[in-house]
């Protein structure tokens, strides 16, 4: 009985000294976040703070400060710097911790009202509803965008701003201008509008975005507004419609006069990658090649359009000799890109070597285009339905029916809410149908 007892004090001896060595752990690991949370919430400078950024995405205890900071704030909003919420509302949404994301982008836009910081306002509430359209949320994001439209800070205050003074393609055009009733979320009204816009066209109100866009550019008459109604009207499915608007804007911006040409030509860039993609939807191929040729002579160091360029002849059974050349030139000039970032240099990108893949099945040299596909679904930011639909069809051509079933399904789970994805999910649906118990 005693060596019992002494047995059993021993063991809660042992237990209590455990316990108590977990508890200073615990406090310790505390006292750990709460010196990194300081160390975040100090943090100043546009420099410092895209550092502290970068720095916590590669810290192992990130996710625990995420937490923790989160439990914080739902107890004390106050508890985070305007600076502290913006960079853990970057990493949480980088974690893909949705709700911390979104409660530290609300941080900050109270922090960004209360100081009347427009650009503040403006980079909280973007943040917040890409957060939202990333987590297909649209009906949230719709509200946000309305809660952000009726947002006053600071009526009555006469302020000297610094304005654009051009059109919006033109930033190098801005100057001091007086402003007799300040209100820092004014300048917000015509983005989240836009945005505003294209949360209702996601939730499939077509219709009613139509009619806001028609109306807003109707008022304000400026390319990004005009840009918003030809998004609706390709997110609507009417590509000839939408062909028309961007060709409409592609050639205002060709044509501007007196802007700052290296901006300009930023901008007729991204308005023929818009059109080819478009073109490709349509099925007016030789006018897709044109754009892309056209973007690889502007930028024959970028290796996308060249991939593109290769895709869609190789996708159409167009020169496949030179669509092949196209993707592989691609290839080793994204490898040339990386070279220099050790974070990237071995990473391959999954959607260059989808298109190489996709070219050799097109050549009927299968066995070829599935080493090259097996290697594009390695990539985590290559989870496409189209990447494993070309996955199943070559490996039904190499007589692999069981494998072909289990990546078509694959590609169905992945399958996006766009239209496009939906199309493809539909066909993608029909080829197991018909390959299932054959």
């Amino acid at each position: 009985m005693l060596r019992t007892r002494r047995l059993m004090a021993l063991t809660l001896g042992v237990a209590a000294a455990f316990l108590g060595s977990s508890s200073l752990c615990l406090r310790a690991g505390e006292s750990q976040l709460k010196q990194l949370l300081h160390d975040v919430n100090s943090t100043t400078g546009k420099d410092p703070v895209a550092a502290q950024e970068k720095a916590l995405l590669k810290n192992p205890e990130a996710k625990k400060l995420i937490d923790y900071a989160h439990d914080l704030v739902k107890k004390d909003p106050t508890a985070l710097s305007y600076n502290g919420a913006a960079i853990l509302a970057e990493v949480a949404r980088a974690k893909k911790d949705a709700a911390a994301a979104e409660a530290f982008y609300r941080v900050c836009a109270k922090a960004a009202a209360e100081v009347e910081s427009s650009q503040k306002l403006e980079d909280a509430y973007f943040g917040l509803v890409e957060l939202l359209f990333e987590s297909k949320k649209y009906k949230e994001s719709e509200k946000v965008c309305r809660e952000a439209l009726e947002l006053v800070t600071g009526p009555g205050k006469p302020r000297v701003v610094v304005a654009f003074v051009t059109p919006p393609f033109a930033p190098g055009q801005m100057l001091p201008v007086p402003e007799p009733n300040f209100d820092a979320a004014k300048s917000l009204h015509d983005p989240i509008q836009r945005l505003l816009i294209k949360s209702i066209a996601k939730q499939g109100k077509f219709d009613t975005a139509l009619q806001l866009a028609d109306k807003m550019a109707k008022q304000a008459g400026d390319l990004f507004t005009k840009e918003t109604y030809a998004w609706v009207l390709r997110e609507a499915g009417r590509v000839n419609d939408a062909i028309k608007s961007y060709e409409e804007i592609l050639d205002t911006v060709i044509n501007a006069k007196g802007v700052n040409e290296k901006v300009r030509l930023k901008f007729e860039d991204h308005y023929r990658y818009i059109l080819s993609n478009l073109y490709s939807e349509g099925k007016q191929l030789p006018k897709a090649i044109e754009q892309l040729r056209i973007l690889s002579g502007h930028n024959p160091d970028e290796p996308g359009y060249l991939n593109d360029l290769g895709y869609i002849m190789a996708d159409s059974d167009m020169n496949l000799d030179e669509a092949e050349k196209f993707i592989r030139k691609a290839i080793d000039l994204d490898k040339k890109k990386r070279k220099d970032n050790p974070e990237t240099a071995e990473k391959d990108n999954g959607a260059y070597l989808d298109s190489l893949g996709w070219v050799l099945y097109k050549q009927k040299k299968y066995k070829d285009a599935k080493e090259w596909l097996m290697k594009a679904i390695q990539d985590d930011n290559a989870q496409h339905i189209e990447i494993y639909d070309h996955l199943g069809d070559t490996l039904i051509a190499l007589g692999e029916r069981d494998a072909a079933l289990k990546y078509w399904q694959k590609g169905v789970e992945l399958a996006g809410d766009s239209r496009r994805d939906q199309e493809r999910k539909t066909r993608v649906l029909e080829k197991i149908k018909q390959n299932t118990n054959k």
